[in-house]
C-alpha cells in the first residue's frame, strides 16, 4: 500500500508572444524565437505528492518538486504596455476606459480579438 497520492504536471513548449492582430505570429509560434515573443518556448514539470494518512506529523503531509530549465525574456517599453493593457482590459471587460495601443479606447470587436489571440495555445 503506498501512502501517498502522485500527480504529475509536463507543460512542454510553451511560450508567450506580444503582437498586433496583423503581425505574422503563427511563424512566430513555430520558430520558438522572434521579436514577438516575450517568453521563449520553454517547458515545465511539476510533481505533486500528497501523503494519504498523517499518522507522523513531522512528515510533511505535501510535497511539490518543479523543474523548470530557463525562462528567456524579451521585455521593451511596447511589449510592457500591451500586456499591461490587455491585462487591464481582459479585467475590466469592454466597458472598460482602458486605452489600446495606438491610445483609443478598444473596440469590442477588438477586445475579443486580443482575448482570442491571448488565449491562442499551440496544439503542435
Amino acid at each position: 500500500d503506498d501512502p501517498f497520492d502522485r500527480y504529475l504536471l509536463r507543460l512542454s513548449d510553451l511560450q508567450v508572444l506580444v503582437g498586433k492582430k496583423d503581425d505574422r505570429w503563427k511563424e512566430a509560434v513555430r520558430g520558438g524565437h522572434s521579436s514577438l515573443h516575450l517568453l521563449d518556448k520553454f517547458s515545465l514539470s511539476v510533481r505533486i505528492q500528497r501523503l494519504l494518512s498523517a499518522t507522523d506529523k513531522s512528515e510533511a503531509a505535501l510535497t511539490l518538486s518543479a523543474n523548470l530549465p530557463s525562462l528567456c525574456f524579451h521585455v521593451d517599453e511596447e511589449k510592457v504596455h500591451s500586456v499591461v493593457s490587455c491585462l487591464a482590459a481582459h479585467m475590466h471587460g469592454p466597458t472598460t476606459t482602458t486605452t489600446g495601443c495606438d491610445g483609443s479606447p478598444p473596440s469590442s470587436q477588438d477586445l475579443n480579438a486580443s482575448l482570442y489571440q491571448s488565449a491562442y495555445v499551440n496544439q503542435s
